[in-house]
């Protein structure tokens, strides 16, 4: 997960996050209106690009290796 992300426009969402989503776990993003949560979404799903750090997807090396076509996540 970034360091750092910010909303379009600049507002930073999350400082210093780590964040480790293993395979075959389910999470529930919940927080009051404007917190953030779509904006962290859309980034999972390659929509925002992060001002600091990075966002990894093993699963999908791994699925691009195998000789699938994925380009985001949200494929």
């Amino acid at each position: 997960m970034p360091h750092r992300l910010a909303q379009p426009g600049g507002h930073v969402v999350f400082r210093d996050l780590s964040w480790t989503i293993r395979e075959g776990e389910t999470w529930a993003i919940i927080g009051p209106v404007g917190s953030g949560k779509t904006t962290l979404a859309e980034t999972l799903l390659g929509k925002h690009p992060t001002s600091e750090g990075e966002v990894r997807w093993p699963l999908l090396d791994r699925l691009r290796a195998a000789g699938r076509h994925v380009n985001d996540p949200s494929e």
